[in-house]
């Protein structure tokens, strides 16, 4: 049974210019000790979808519909109609949140010490001197150096690492069942990275915990997921197991193509990367059919005019697309079907 469902989820945002419709019947599930890896450029909605959990959206954004289901101890309860009190009880305690800054996300005017005590204090009601302990004890979880002194100190006083290890001391500190991980290595340099990586998957392996990991890097996605849903202009484009993802044949989306496309790799070494031509399309003006057709070389007159559905394939892929199969859209007799992609 799946801790987390989201089905169908429709999230939008009132703006000057107009509604902004940020998510587009977004669905995909989360597994117990399982990491869920939401990938996309910026603006896609991946991070939009994934705050949409916790209802950590901005005052003028809002849930228009959809079913964001949490399971515990056997039942489900829906977190889209949870009055703010018992949504409060959820935050922090049972699901948490990594945010992509640290710097910003922790209070500049409060120390280390008081910030990490707070969830022991509101949800384990721990008074503040056994609250203190624990909080030292988190930041030894996840290898901090002299905890005690680290405590005391201010979010400006430590590294760039160091704030984030905090952060994830803070989101672990109630063992979640949940931790909403929102591009949490984007701000680090390679060396830095690959340890918070490391560090999160040991912590997951001994609390069990599973993790919706929000990320626009592939290479980050092939360390940590176990499943991947590949979302653009609002809406997943795939969704598959992180090996199907990663497959050179069988099936995929063109906007996951050009994306893995784009890495780096030794093969390749001194050959000049692809790129997707254009950028994500402004949510005030989508285009008319497929959202990723002015951008994608395999577009054809179909996709200008009709949006394809989530098409179902086998070993729980699914991808929306027309022409799924790698091959069949590289041959000669789809290259006759090619229409020239508007500007």
């Amino acid at each position: 049974m799946a801790l987390l469902e989201v089905n169908d989820l429709f999230v939008a945002f009132r703006t000057r210019k107009g509604l902004v419709h940020a998510v587009n019947g977004v669905s995909f599930a989360l597994e117990e000790g399982r990491t869920l890896c939401i990938v996309g450029e910026s603006g896609s909605g991946k991070s939009v979808a994934a705050m949409s959990v916790l209802r950590l959206l901005d005052e003028n954004g809002y849930i228009e519909s959809g079913e964001i289901l949490f399971e515990e101890n056997g039942e489900k309860t829906d977190l889209v109609s949870l009055t703010k009190d018992k949504l409060y009880a959820v935050r922090g305690n049972k699901i948490s949140v990594i945010f992509q800054e640290p710097m910003t996300a922790l209070n500049p005017v409060f120390t280390i010490g008081r910030q990490i005590s707070e969830p022991f204090i509101i949800h384990r009601g721990m008074d503040k001197k056994s609250a203190f302990a624990e909080g030292v004890k988190m930041l030894e979880r996840v290898r901090i150096p002299t905890p005690e002194r680290v405590m005391k100190q201010y979010a400006h006083q430590l590294s760039g690492g160091m704030r984030q290890r905090v952060m994830i001391a803070m989101a672990l500190a109630c063992r979640p069942k949940i931790l909403i991980a929102d591009e949490p290595t984007t701000a680090l340099d390679v060396t830095i990275q690959a340890q918070i990586l490391e560090l999160m998957k040991r912590l997951q392996r001994e609390n069990g915990t599973a993790i919706l990991f929000i990320t626009h890097d592939l290479g980050v996605v092939n360390e940590t997921a176990d499943q991947v849903a590949v979302v653009y202009c609002g809406r997943v484009v795939e969704y598959a197991s992180r090996k199907k993802i990663f497959q050179r044949g069988g099936c995929s989306h063109p906007y996951t193509e050009g994306l893995l496309a784009a890495l780096p790799e030794r093969r390749r070494a001194g050959e000049r990367l692809e790129c997707i031509e254009g950028n994500v399309p402004s949510p005030l003006s989508l285009p008319k059919g497929c959202k990723f057709a002015p951008r994608c070389k395999y577009c054809t007159q179909k996709c200008m005019e009709a949006e394809p559905p989530l098409f179902e394939l086998s070993g729980g892929q699914s991808v929306r697309c027309f022409y799924p199969k790698k091959e069949e859209r590289r041959s000669e007799e789809h290259a006759k079907l090619v229409v020239r992609r508007p500007s």
